[in-house]
């Protein structure tokens, strides 16, 4: 295993990944928030899910033409521009309470982050081709994710006390240190992309057209994507019925809310080691197909032990395992897509991905807020147990061979 605390895989080329991934984890304060921290101020579990949910319709709408910018102007100039203005974002909802002040904001923030969506991997992937690393591209996948959650470990760590002052200070913080970031990546992040010249304002929204449906074409027609995206849409609906809840199901059965701090930092702690781990979980269930496969079924088994649980302790423990198993697999999954994946448009079908979670998010997340409103939560845990069996489904047929 190559442990995160040793030098990194490919440091002295690969530097800025390392301590950027770790940085924007330092940075973070708000994550492990997100999903009570507006029940805190007075929403109620519907609102809170049109909140979410109008985050991923501002992604859904600016997705495909922020990824298209990226592939056609630069990976670093698009993800510098998103957390630019993500950390304005978050500033004013640490400033606001009004519940459709804050809707406005969230559109704002959540088409400001698709600028990131798409382009930081194709950055990261096309970067490590570039300097010819390709056959350690899930290892340097994997420890860019270690760092990173080596950086969520000592913010999660530290957010506990931030909540204890005031809620409205994480998301504050990290707007700030988001802005400082974006500087980060401007003055210091790699880029030989060759961006076009001499391109009009119409010549670059065709371009961003043409871009977008060469690469929903591609997925359409490949045996891999495909399944993997569709998948991925059902997948972001079981997202917002199952995931949505956990935090508001931990808030019920009693646990104070700055006490999720803690946990999201035990959960990182968790992340730092999970992703090297990735390798070996490949060689055990010996292809990426049956990783996508197995995926889904232990989802299953812990969201339906979730749903039964009523004491506070086996559900703290239950949502700390299924929370920390995403790093595990999640290198795999995203080597497996970027293989099959050409670069001219790799930022953009990363869009079209994004987008599809976008769209099952925004049905998955209203729907919780009603399914909470008015049946409870084990009827939300197991209609997403449900819809996993159909995502386990789709990954049948994924299919390697055809080309």
């Amino acid at each position: 295993m190559n442990l995160p605390f040793k030098k990194p895989l490919h440091f002295e080329k690969l530097w800025f990944f390392y301590v950027y991934r770790f940085l924007d984890g330092l940075f973070d304060f708000v994550s492990p928030f997100i999903m009570v921290y507006f029940l805190l101020i007075g929403f109620d579990y519907f609102q809170n899910s049109i909140l979410i949910a109008t985050w991923m319709l501002a992604q859904l709408i600016f997705e495909i033409p922020t990824g298209a910018i990226a592939d056609i102007y630069g990976r670093k100039v698009s993800v510098f521009i998103s957390y630019l203005l993500v950390g304005l974002g978050f500033i004013a909802i640490g400033l606001s309470s009004s519940f459709y002040v804050i809707l406005a904001i969230i559109f704002f923030v959540g088409g400001a982050s698709s600028l990131f969506s798409g382009a930081y991997m194709a950055w990261l992937v096309d970067h490590v081709k570039q300097e010819k690393f390709n056959k350690d591209l899930q290892k340097v996948i994997s420890n860019v994710h270690s760092y990173g959650a080596i950086g969520s470990f000592i913010a999660f760590s530290l957010s506990a006390y931030v909540m204890y002052l005031n809620m409205s200070y994480v998301w504050l913080l990290t707007g700030m240190l988001f802005m400082f970031l974006s500087v980060f990546i401007f003055f210091f992040g790699p880029e030989r992309f060759e961006k076009k010249k001499g391109i009009t304002i119409g010549d670059s929204f065709r371009e961003t057209f043409t871009v977008s449906k060469k690469a929903l074409g591609y997925v359409k027609g490949h045996h891999v994507l495909f399944w993997i995206f569709l998948g991925t849409f059902v997948s972001a609906i079981v997202s917002g019925l199952g995931g949505s809840v956990l935090q508001p199901y931990l808030l019920h059965l009693g646990l104070e809310a700055y006490m999720f701090g803690p946990l999201a930092a035990i959960i990182f702690f968790v992340a730092i080691f999970a992703p090297q781990l990735s390798g070996k979980v490949l060689k055990m269930l010996k292809s990426e197909k049956n990783v996508f496969l197995a995926a889904p079924i232990i989802f299953i088994v812990f969201l339906l032990l979730l749903g039964l649980a009523k004491s506070l302790v086996i559900a703290v423990v239950l949502y700390l395992i299924f929370s920390s198993l995403g790093g595990v697999f999640g290198p795999v999954m995203i080597t497996y897509v970027h293989k099959h994946t050409p670069s001219k448009i790799r930022a953009t079908s990363g869009s079209v991905k994004a987008m599809l979670g976008c769209l099952g998010g925004i049905i998955g997340f209203p729907l919780s807020g009603w399914v909470l409103q008015n049946l409870g939560f084990s009827y939300a845990f197991a209609m997403a147990a449900v819809l996993l069996v159909i995502v386990f489904f789709l990954y049948l047929k994924i299919d390697d061979k055809k080309k």
